[in-house]
């Protein structure tokens, strides 16, 4: 038996209870703290090699701590000179002085991200402080009062989070005046809020979620995302939306489709919008990323339209039909000129595809028998088990051209996968 072997392998292995962790500097040792919550950091305390290096952390993370005097110790005993990110949720028994103390401490220590979840109940009062600060990136409030009777300004506040606030007379308009250069705006569940209208030609994405509010007016000129859940169509005054390209609206209960497509119009730049159970999507180019829309296995009606010349016929089938098994009413724009006329569309044609529950196409727009138009409307013929009326609405010139009559004798000649005899209604638009 080799000997000198079997003590080397002893000596690996004992090589292997080493305390590496121990051996790490003091640098890397206090950046793997901050990733902790703050209690579990504190705790190290009780380990010789961690000692105080908690007290060096960059980040301050209350979740769920044992009382309000665990915060204002950890608070008197930091030493970080800085301090990138805050967050206090549901502190037990959370005064109205130790949110104060937060707030200066998040001042002094220059704070890009200031988090504060609050237990609903009696509201303690946002420190006006927090409106002074000129570092802060990143602003969320949950379940605090906003009592803000003077302008206020945050230079650097770019995202702003307000859940479940109450506020006072004026106190949401002071805030988004205050704040230049904010780009990303939440608000769930105002409280104490009737009605508000602002100007903001600063915010690309606005989020709302109304419930009681009566009226909310927009002017946001410069807007692109808007999310709006819980409130009804009339509720929503809009000024500016112009730069508006992806809409998503959540409302109680379905709209008549003219103000589906009033609404359309109010967004002249749209190319997603999606109202309840229905939606409008404008096709991008061939080659371009696909159609990313959210929800489309809820869809009863869906309209669709070409943004741009040689917009693709392939994104309807990969992103939109195959998942849209709700889907009753299929609309879509047919301006020849718009759709290329893609190979990769006989690929898709060879998929299995079964739409459950669509019963109604219409083609506005036709005007002669593009190859991608007749092989998406062969596509949903084959597809639609339930399928009850086609309608093609062109102009009478096209109509009555001989490529019209070729179109329609082509489409009349496809084979439909329809348990019911479809009806084709040749239209002319008005």
């Amino acid at each position: 038996m080799n000997t000198t072997k079997l003590q080397g392998n002893k000596k690996i292995k004992h090589g292997n209870k080493r305390d590496r962790l121990s051996e790490l500097p003091d640098e890397l040792l206090v950046h793997i703290l901050s990733f902790l919550p703050t209690t579990d950091a504190v705790r190290t305390v009780l380990l010789r090699r961690f000692g105080n290096l908690w007290t060096l952390i960059p980040t301050l993370t209350f979740e769920d701590p044992d009382d309000d005097e665990f915060v204002c110790n950890v608070l008197k005993h930091h030493k970080s000179p800085v301090i990138h990110r805050l967050k206090l949720c549901d502190v037990v028994g959370l005064s109205q002085t130790t949110l104060t103390k937060c707030a200066n401490l998040a001042s002094t220590k220059k704070t890009e991200q200031l988090l504060l979840f609050m237990e609903y109940g009696d509201l303690c009062v946002v420190p006006r402080r927090v409106f002074r600060s000129q570092h802060i990136v990143t602003l969320v409030l949950d379940g605090l009062k906003l009592a803000l009777k003077r302008p206020v300004f945050v230079g650097s506040l770019m995202r702003l989070e307000l859940v479940n606030v109450k506020f006072c007379k004026g106190a949401l308009e002071r805030v988004i005046d205050g704040c230049p250069c904010l780009k990303d705006l939440l608000i769930v569940n105002p409280i104490g809020i009737r009605g508000v209208q602002f100007t903001a030609p600063n915010i690309e994405m606005l989020m709302l979620e109304l419930q009681d509010v009566m009226d909310f007016t927009i002017d946001c000129p410069n807007l692109s995302i808007l999310h709006v859940e819980k409130t009804y169509t009339e509720q929503l005054q809009f000024i500016n939306v112009s730069s508006v390209y992806y809409a998503s609206i959540t409302i109680p209960c379905s709209i008549p489709h003219r103000d589906f497509a009033q609404l359309v119009d109010t967004f002249p730049n749209i190319e997603v919008l999606i109202v309840g159970y229905e939606a409008y999507a404008q096709l991008r180019q061939c080659g371009n990323s696909k159609l990313d829309l959210e929800d489309n296995n809820k869809w009863v009606r869906l309209s669709l339209r070409p943004r741009v010349h040689g917009s693709c016929l392939r994104n309807i089938i990969c992103k939109l039909l195959k998942a849209s098994q709700c889907l009753q009413t299929l609309i879509i724009y047919a301006n020849g000129d718009y759709f290329c006329d893609c190979n990769m569309l006989q690929r898709e044609l060879s998929s299995p595809c079964v739409l459950k529950k669509l019963e109604t196409i219409t083609i506005h727009e036709c005007e002669k028998p593009y190859k991608g138009l007749l092989q998406l409307i062969e596509f949903v013929l084959k597809s639609a088990v339930v399928l009850e009326k086609l309608v093609i609405r062109c102009s009478k010139d096209k109509l009555f051209s001989t490529e019209g009559l070729e179109f329609i004798n082509q489409v009349s000649s496809f084979p439909t996968a329809s348990r019911k005899k479809v009806e084709i209604n040749i239209m002319l638009s008005t």
